[in-house]
């Protein structure tokens, strides 16, 4: 094997080998999953709560919580974040609406005669709330009229430029979601315009993207406005991201959905479930949260829930998916498998609770290695994600070992990722130290509360394969990578659903 060949495998190769040493797979659960809910009493929060939904999106408006100056009213979002910590729920707060006091009561798409006056609130916000919010949405659909009579110019410096500020001066470990435009396209308002502006003259004050993307034609329609591009004109999400110097940064998708006034139940909940099977499968979104969590007057019929907090049929198929997620994964068998290999997750997903030291820089060489994978690669994924859908149900009830496992992928990912274009030679890296301890600390903590015996037994070859390369350059485990799959036996393993060691 060449020293091109190895460099070109070692990302794929590499951290796969690594999953089926230690039987990993994606374990973002319910990380993926939000909706917006407004400021709903605490009833109708349940209901996400028991649909398995993690994310809330939740109005933080300022024209109700700052109703004159210097009077705050934090009954409602106190009660909204109590709910969200004591139920192990994650809130993204959107920020806006200027209130009367703020711009001679213009309306509350207007932005406040001074700037400090914005600062201000966002700063007692973040105060407030450190520690039990850390996701912050800068405004909503600012390239809306009715939400902000402004430019982009007036969005970036002086309302993102001054929150970012703001937010990360008081809270360091805190991110920023915007600009939650709308994707509209009529010509003074285009959603790409202003986008671009925002993320050529805003883009290092802001975390992660986000974007409203609604089509009546369903899924599919949304997806290629993310990933394709729309009607020839438009150009993809993604690829403006990238021509703007932020592929490395998340993807969002904080509005989207389809009324019941507009089409069946039926048809909402099918819609629901091709988009999140999408998602699922795809590299580019990286969060969604349906609008809305129940229908409300004047955008009636969004909701997943009636306005009688029934569920509706899109509800159960929410909930469904979140406790299925593995069997939505796709395998990679099926006949379109190659058209459909730029839109894995491979990888990437799991990284997503680890912060900025790891993930940009995965999802900065994803597409390398999307391409560079080659037919063995290839094969190793398709492996991967056969196994997942198999091993997942194995993990259900421990939490614990899902952080262990998230963090000792990270601790692979780190070793194995600056390989990558930074000049790190393959045989300076060897499987020792902190790398080789934690990895064996999982597969025996896994090993200590596994009931099934076929499994037992296969994490225990796992952990004797693990002892038996220490030490070992990594590239040895590329170069016999074949065999130990051979040994492992995966294939037999998967064939037979797991039920025999």
């Amino acid at each position: 094997m060449t020293k091109k060949t190895i460099k070109n495998l070692l990302f794929p190769w590499g951290v796969s080998l690594f999953l089926l040493f230690t039987l990993l797979f994606p374990l973002r659960g319910t990380d993926l999953y939000g909706v917006n809910v407004h400021v709903q009493p605490n009833t109708v929060l349940s209901m996400a709560k028991q649909a398995g939904i993690r994310w809330m999106r939740v109005d933080f408006s300022w024209a109700d919580i700052e109703p004159s100056q210097g009077y705050y009213n934090y009954q409602e979002i106190d009660r909204v974040v109590a709910f969200a910590v004591s139920n192990n729920m994650a809130i993204l707060a959107n920020l806006g609406d200027t209130p009367a006091w703020a711009n001679g009561d213009q309306g509350k798409n207007v932005l406040p005669t001074n700037v400090q006056y914005w600062r201000n609130f966002v700063n007692r916000m973040v105060t407030r709330y450190k520690g039990r919010v850390s996701y912050w949405g800068i405004w909503n659909e600012p390239n809306l009229e009715d939400f902000l009579r402004g430019s982009a110019d007036d969005y970036v410096t002086k309302v993102l430029i001054p929150a970012s500020e703001v937010i990360r001066g008081n809270d360091s470990s805190a991110k920023i979601v915007a600009p939650d435009i709308s994707y509209l396209t009529s010509p003074e308002r285009r959603w790409d315009s202003f986008l671009k502006t925002v993320l050529e003259k805003g883009k290092n004050y802001l975390d992660i993207v986000s974007i409203h993307a609604y089509d009546s034609s369903g899924a599919e329609a949304i997806m290629n406005k993310i990933e394709k591009g729309y009607n020839i004109i438009y150009p993809a999400v993604t690829k403006v991201m990238s021509d703007y110097g932020c592929a490395d940064k998340e993807l969002w998708l904080t509005e989207t959905g389809w009324s019941t006034t507009s089409v069946s139940e039926d048809t909402q909940a099918s819609n629901y479930l091709d988009l999140l099977t999408k998602i699922l499968n795809s590299t580019s979104v990286d969060k969604v949260f349906f609008y809305e969590i129940q229908d409300v007057p004047n955008v009636s019929g969004y909701g997943i829930l009636n306005a009688d907090t029934s569920p509706k049929k899109s509800y159960y198929t929410y909930k469904n998916f979140i406790q299925n997620e593995a069997s939505y994964i796709d395998d990679g068998s099926g006949e379109d498998d190659d058209k459909d290999d730029d839109k894995k997750p491979c990888l990437f997903r799991t990284l997503h609770s680890e912060g900025e030291v790891v993930l940009p820089k995965a999802r900065s060489f994803r597409n390398s290695f999307l391409e560079n994978q080659g037919a063995r690669g290839k094969g190793l994924i398709s492996l991967y994600y056969r196994f997942s859908a198999v091993a997942l149900p194995r993990l259900q009830g421990r939490p614990e070992l899902k952080r262990q496992m998230r963090r000792c992928f990270a601790l692979w990912t780190q070793t194995l990722v600056p390989l990558q274009g930074e000049g790190v030679s393959i045989n300076d890296l060897r499987l020792d130290g902190k790398l080789y301890e934690e990895t064996d600390r999982l597969l025996q903590n896994w090993i200590d509360g596994e009931s099934s015996p076929s499994w037992k037994g296969l994490l225990i070859r796992g952990r004797s394969l693990l002892a038996l390369y220490r030490g070992e350059r990594i590239v040895r485990l590329m170069n016999e990578g074949e065999g130990l799959l051979r040994l492992l036996s995966f294939e037999k393993f998967i064939a037979k659903g797991g039920n025999n060691g």
